[in-house]
């Protein structure tokens, strides 16, 4: 044998190698991007992060509180367009140590009777109030705000008030809101 055929059967030799190898690859595709990230982070010590707590916490107030702007500012996303709640929706706001699914129900005259259905299995209340708007108004969300209380799957929640829109002329302070929980 001399060296060109030498030369000639490494070739073929290499060209079956190179074709085994692309088979093996193409069948275990799958496989290989499962695996590939898995060693990676075991050769450079890389744990999982631990899971975060996920917890849901229910929104509610009158309508025109401004819970939508509040959460969808919360959660990161553009509050140009936000239209008001029918019904109820659920937005994931991600912190670094939780991530809260907030459960925001709308305010209408025609959805607060409704309300007590989505209470089960809250982990807390956030009730956003209109902090400019008419004493009126204000009872009314006083009033809305101790009925929702009285719920018993409710009664030992941790409670958030919020007085919304304090950038509107003549919107009532801390202690001014703080009074309708009383």
């Amino acid at each position: 044998m001399n060296d060109c055929d030498a030369a000639h059967r490494f070739e073929s030799l290499e060209v079956k190698f190179e074709i085994c190898c692309f088979w093996w690859v193409q069948v275990h595709q799958d496989l290989i991007y499962q695996l590939i990230p898995q060693i990676y982070k075991r050769v450079f010590c890389i744990k999982e992060p631990a899971p975060r707590p996920v917890f849901k916490p229910i929104c509610i107030g009158l309508d025109d509180a401004g819970k939508s702007t509040l959460l969808s500012s919360l959660a990161g996303e553009s509050t140009d367009d936000i239209q008001p709640t029918k019904g109820f929706v659920i937005k994931a706001i991600q912190f670094d140590d939780c991530i809260l699914n907030v459960k925001e129900i709308g305010g209408g005259d025609t959805v607060r009777p409704f309300w007590k259905h989505y209470y089960q299995g809250a982990d807390a209340v956030i009730f956003v109030v209109n902090s400019a708007c008419s004493e009126d108004e204000m009872i009314k969300a006083s009033d809305a705000l101790s009925e929702t209380l009285e719920h018993p799957a409710l009664r030992r929640l941790p409670l958030l008030v919020i007085g919304n829109c304090q950038d509107l002329n003549g919107a009532r302070n801390v202690s001014q809101v703080i009074w309708i929980e009383e």
